[in-house]
């Protein structure tokens, strides 16, 4: 039987009032419009809630599932035979092609709803729902922190409160163009990464995205958790890092603000921490507006899922996939150069 207990961990604490106080205590006013927003954005994840019971149900019953059935473009996804008799999934329609079941997890990041059809395996929709439904509350939790600061700013004729500049709002449903050059390759890391954890399960992590406090705040970007495989057994008398589960990542591609950010992350390591380490990886991605301007007007983009990090040179994502590696803990011995020749021909696009 399928063990929601621990997503409904992650999504009570995420919807919690005290942690939203906890959080935003240091806001001094909030308007009562803003309060009422706030107050409709913690229903909106509640009834998030509710819609992944429903799902997780359908799935039990072998029924299509939808996440976003309000959308016009659904694209068809369902299973086939491959050319070793493997089964494959494949979308349906008008164009149809090979797809991955890392493809289906960063879908919807470049903005691609899925129809799985019934065909599909459970353990592959189970996670598709869990996963739409965390990241639909990150962006409501994201929006009602970013609510709270923008509307205490303005009342007390300030430019930040405790780190959270202005800058550090969040912008929902922002056209890609108009995202900043950092959140974009924050996104571009976040699909790298999701797609790569999810096709090739032998990589020892999963990838977690922080919200805007973490990011602001904590200078967390993302969260590698560890597997339990890879460290279940170690004798942590026997190294430095063998206890060092959950990695937090502070992502740059600004090379100048290397020293400042160390600087902010050794600050931060003085503090509570809450993970067993805050690290900082540093890896500019070339002519990003060059990638997204091509990723925008290929038309192979509309039958491909990844996003503009499919038009970067080779030489910037092994160098960005490397530097994560080398920032992990060392008992899990691995060999960055030896899993890039691995995995390099499922990043490497024909174009």
């Amino acid at each position: 039987m399928f063990k929601k207990n621990i997503f409904e961990s992650f999504v009570k604490k995420d919807i919690k009032r005290e942690e939203a106080e906890e959080k935003n205590k240091d806001i001094s006013y909030i308007e009562k419009k803003t309060e009422e927003k706030i107050f409709n954005l913690q229903e909106e994840k509640e009834n998030l809630i509710d819609k992944m019971h429903v799902l997780l149900k359908d799935v039990d019953i072998k029924k299509e599932i939808i996440f976003d059935k309000e959308s016009p473009d659904l694209i068809s996804v369902g299973v086939d035979t491959g050319e070793n008799k493997e089964r494959i999934f494949k979308t349906f329609g008008k164009k149809s092609g090979e797809i991955t079941a890392g493809d289906i997890a960063i879908a919807s990041l470049w903005g691609k709803k899925l129809k799985l059809s019934p065909e599909i395996d459970r353990k592959t929709k189970k996670e598709f729902i869990i996963r739409e439904t965390k990241r639909k509350i990150k962006d409501l939790w994201n929006k009602q922190l970013s609510l709270s600061v923008k509307d205490s700013m303005e009342t007390n004729h300030i430019n930040s409160i405790e780190g959270l500049e202005s800058s550090s709002i969040y912008e929902e449903n922002q056209e890609y163009h108009k995202m900043k050059p950092g959140h974009l390759a924050e996104k571009i890391f976040e699909s790298f990464f999701t797609k790569l954890s999810v096709n090739n399960p032998d990589l020892p992590f999963e990838i977690e995205v922080g919200d805007v406090y973490d990011d602001a705040i904590k200078k967390i970007d993302f969260i590698f958790h560890i597997k339990k495989e890879y460290s279940r057994g170690l004798n942590i008398e026997s190294c430095d890092d063998c206890d060092k589960n959950d990695i937090g990542i502070q992502y740059t591609m600004n090379e100048e603000a290397t020293e400042k950010k160390e600087n902010q992350i050794l600050n931060q390591k003085k503090r509570n921490l809450e993970l067993d380490d805050l690290v900082l990886v540093t890896v500019p991605l070339g002519n990003l507006n060059l990638a997204l301007r091509e990723w925008l007007n290929n038309k192979k983009t509309k039958d491909n899922f990844s996003g503009p990090e499919r038009f970067l040179d080779e030489n910037i994502l092994e160098k960005l996939f490397k530097s994560v590696f080398e920032k992990l803990p060392n008992y899990l011995e691995i060999d960055s150069n030896d899993y890039w020749n691995k995995i390099k021909h499922q990043v490497i696009d024909k174009k």
